[in-house]
């Protein structure tokens, strides 16, 4: 993660995958992604966000966006090949539009 977080100081890419784990171990904190999250509120462009999840932790994602994120709805393991194309393709229309 924090490799990602240091490239997203010079980069601006239109899709970020992440793999979201639920982590209630942590006292501040419910997952990985936060971090992540905190660093996108300063961008003036919002990349898509496209999460990858286990299904038994598939309410987790909705505390954490608070409407300003573009977080789509998660894909669930095991990630199905042609759910994910369409979903790359839905990024790629919606850009090419913008």
């Amino acid at each position: 993660m924090r490799k990602a977080l240091n490239l997203l100081k010079t980069l601006q890419p239109d899709v970020i995958t992440a793999e979201f784990i639920y982590s209630p171990m942590d006292s501040a904190r419910i997952s990985n992604l936060e971090s992540l999250f905190a660093a996108l509120q300063f961008k003036q462009r919002l990349p898509q966000l496209l999460v990858f999840i286990e299904k038994e932790e598939l309410h987790h994602p909705a505390k954490l966006d608070s409407g300003d994120l573009n977080l789509t709805t998660p894909l669930c393991h095991p990630i199905d090949a042609d759910v994910l194309e369409q979903q790359l393709a839905t990024y790629a229309m919606s850009d090419s539009q913008a």
